[in-house]
């Protein structure tokens, strides 16, 4: 998995401690030129919050209630 933008300034991507060193480094720059900047380790995230990053990241919405009985009860048209 690659960044997955949150916010148009914050991103989740999967931990390994040598991103999280560079990210730190980064994160020390931005704050040398005058910015703000964090790096924020998360642990286990709830299964719904982890179901929504994952379908953000592949591109994926989540279906509507309903939309697969709407879908099934409409018999599909052929052309003649």
């Amino acid at each position: 998995m690659g960044a997955v933008p949150l916010t148009p300034g914050a991103a989740i991507v999967t931990y390994s401690e040598d991103l999280h060193e560079q990210m730190d480094w980064v994160a020390e720059d931005i704050t040398d030129w005058g910015g703000d900047a964090w790096v924020l380790p998360v642990g286990d995230l709830p299964k719904a919050d982890e179901t929504r990053i994952r379908r953000r990241a592949t591109g994926r919405k989540a279906a509507q209630p309903g939309a697969r009985r709407r879908a099934r009860a409409s018999p599909a048209r052929r052309g003649s």
